[in-house]
């Protein structure tokens, strides 16, 4: 019979001991961010936040309350390509408020085949 590539059952119970604990921190983390309720849309000057919001909806054909929720939702998504070397200017910024509303309709087309 040929060598398995999955650990023996006793070593997969204890990466799973090891595990769960990294897991539930992580849920607890998550959780606990999300607790905190900052509306990092109203850290927008106000002329950005009508700017980026009236972008999403003309680009998306959608109501102001679904753009702003489409806004507040990339900021970690931005931040971390920010991050990773600069792909894009930092979330707020002049950058995005251009781009952000481009890059949804492009996302659109796509889901809409073309």
């Amino acid at each position: 019979m040929p060598p398995t590539a999955f650990p023996a059952p006793a070593a997969q119970d204890a990466f799973t001991q090891a595990t769960s604990g990294r897991c539930e921190r992580m849920q607890h983390d998550r959780l606990s961010v999300m607790a905190m309720n900052h509306d990092s849309l109203a850290d927008l000057p106000a002329d950005s936040r009508r700017e980026i919001v009236a972008g999403v909806c003309a680009a998306l054909e959608v109501k102001a309350a679904t753009a702003e929720d489409l806004i507040r939702s990339a900021e970690p998504l931005w931040d971390a390509m920010e991050r990773a070397g600069g792909l894009v200017d930092s979330w707020g910024g002049g950058e995005f408020c251009h781009l952000f509303p481009r890059v949804l309709a492009f996302i659109r087309s796509g889901a809409a085949g073309g």
